[in-house]
């Protein structure tokens, strides 16, 4: 029996290996930057920012953040690193997302501004890959701030209406007064 030639055996093994080294490189993905808006109402919804196997993506905050309160979904299992700095959170998943995978990051501003929550969904997607993401919060404008003091004024009357002014009988018959400290 004839042993196959030296050649032979090298176009063989090279014919089997091609398609397994094809399925293991990552695919190329157009690596972007941009920037994505938070919503003021929770009915919106919520910005995505898309992360690839072998590539840092850097979420960028316009405000300090709570470093104690960052979450983020999968943490342990799909990530090679997490890190949490003053107004950055990196990330670099160690596995590509499924097609209908979304996890969560969600981190406390230390202003107190509102939204108070940054809450995104890491995704991935098949062409593309954010590198850095600024995340901002939308601007409040003096109309979004006034009809939100008329809808608070409208509910302190309201409770004002029903509570009655300080001092007068409450429903069981006593009289509220105001107390001071030291006073009895």
């Amino acid at each position: 029996m004839a042993l196959p030639s030296p050649l032979l055996l090298a176009l063989l093994t090279l014919s089997l290996a091609a398609p397994a080294a094809a399925q293991t490189q990552p695919s190329a993905r157009e690596r972007q930057e941009r920037q994505v808006v938070l919503p003021n109402n929770p009915n919106e919804a919520v910005p995505e920012a898309r992360v690839a196997v072998g590539v840092a993506t850097y979420l960028r905050f316009d405000a300090p953040l709570d470093k104690a309160s960052v979450e983020v979904e999968g943490r342990p299992a799909r990530f090679r690193w997490v890190d949490v700095g003053e107004r950055l959170i990196a990330v670099e998943p160690s596995v590509d997302l499924g097609a209908e995978e979304k996890l969560v990051v969600r981190v406390r501003y230390r202003d107190g501004a509102s939204p108070a929550v940054a809450t995104l969904v890491l995704v991935t997607h098949p062409t593309l890959v954010d590198r850095e993401v600024e995340v901002v919060r939308r601007p409040r404008t003096l109309e979004v701030l006034e009809a939100a003091l008329a809808e608070k004024e409208a509910a302190l009357a309201a409770l004002q209406g029903t509570s009655g002014p300080a001092g007068s009988s409450s429903p069981d018959g006593s009289t509220a007064r105001a107390c001071r400290p030291g006073a009895s």
